[in-house]
């Protein structure tokens, strides 16, 4: 008898958590049942003016008003701008990324939005210097 008490709480309870996270998951899926893309609610740019240097900026994105990434380079080599995520040096030498989209969709999302926005804020401060001259 304890043990059927035992086993129909261990049930509903999986109920309840299993009725709790499909209806999380289901806010991210579309009818389709892939995921859909990530809200980018802020994307900052810290423009980086050194000519010797192959980074450009230093970006920080803000996803759905609730989870930031701070520290995401643009970087320029002979093929055009990309970014590179936050990473830290492992103690053999190697860097290893600390936050990385899973997927290439989310990847290519990320990266586009940031390169624009890169473009925008150059493009913003080369108008200022024309304007203001020093």
């Amino acid at each position: 008898m304890i043990f059927l008490l035992f086993w129909s709480i261990i049930i509903s309870n999986t109920l309840a958590l299993t009725q709790k996270y499909s209806l999380i998951f289901r806010r991210y899926t579309n009818i389709e049942g892939r995921y859909n893309a990530l809200k980018i609610s802020d994307i900052r740019i810290r423009l980086i003016n050194k000519e010797t240097t192959r980074i450009k900026a230093i970006a920080s994105i803000t996803i759905e008003d609730c989870f930031v990434v701070h520290d995401i380079k643009v970087l320029e080599n002979d093929h055009g701008l990309f970014i590179a995520m936050p990473s830290k040096r492992t103690l053999d030498g190697d860097f290893k990324d600390i936050v990385h989209p899973l997927n290439t969709e989310t990847r290519v999302l990320i990266s586009s939005l940031i390169i624009t926005a890169y473009n925008e804020a150059k493009a913003k401060a080369n108008n200022e210097e024309i304007i203001n001259p020093a």
